[in-house]
């Protein structure tokens, strides 16, 4: 009984661990988008004009390094877990839904919104649409992790949430709509990484 219970014990802290570091790679996964979008907001405060082909090729490029880093994340993560003897169920699956769902937003917000706005709202089109364009990515993330990984990311909440609660806003404000926008995902994406890292130190502590 006694080496069952010592086994349950060493079960018990490598299942700690493992969670301890899927919640860091997640929290680093938002990490690098704040970073992304920060540095965009840092560049435009030294360009007198911004054209729409210079923000075209700074998002397209972006978002490339993102996709390039969470797949980073996500080879390190799988790897981790094959050497502590637990395989992620379906990993190419989960993997090819968390792009579909990127894209998808990247379609909904960047395409379908900014055009049916653009005719009556033309100022505010770009702002609800990077929102509506963070909101739906971040959720399709939510409900992948709900099927493949069945559980609920509740720290993941408010990267979705608060951008889609935040189109109510938008003409509202005193500044530009795209800045009023990034400042919500800013805000949003930097509390998941505080819950991610303090749910990290819950997990281990």
């Amino acid at each position: 009984m006694e080496e069952v219970k010592q086994l349950m014990e060493v079960l018990d802290r490598v299942e700690s661990k493992l969670l301890a570091a899927r919640k860091i790679y997640l929290a680093l996964q938002f990490q690098a988008w704040v970073v992304i979008m920060s540095l965009y907001y840092l560049l435009l405060s030294f360009l007198p004009d911004v054209s729409w082909q210079f923000t075209a090729i700074y998002w397209t490029v972006g978002f490339v390094i993102f996709i390039y880093c969470t797949s980073i994340i996500w080879r390190r993560l799988s790897a981790l877990y094959n050497n502590a003897g637990k395989v992620m169920r379906n990993p190419a699956a989960f993997g090819w839904s968390i792009a579909a769902s990127w894209g998808i937003g990247a379609f909904v917000g960047w395409f379908i919104v900014p055009y049916f706005l653009s005719f009556g709202y033309p100022e505010v089109a770009n702002g609800v649409g990077y929102l509506v364009f963070i909101g739906v990515s971040v959720l399709g993330m939510f409900l992948a992790h709900i099927h493949f990984v069945k559980r609920v990311e509740g720290e993941m909440i408010p990267a979705f949430l608060l951008p889609l609660l935040g189109i109510a806003g938008i003409g509202m404000v005193n500044v530009y709509p795209m800045v009023y926008a990034g400042y919500v995902v800013a805000f949003s994406f930097s509390l998941t990484v505080a819950l991610y890292i303090y749910s990290t130190f819950k997990t281990i502590g």
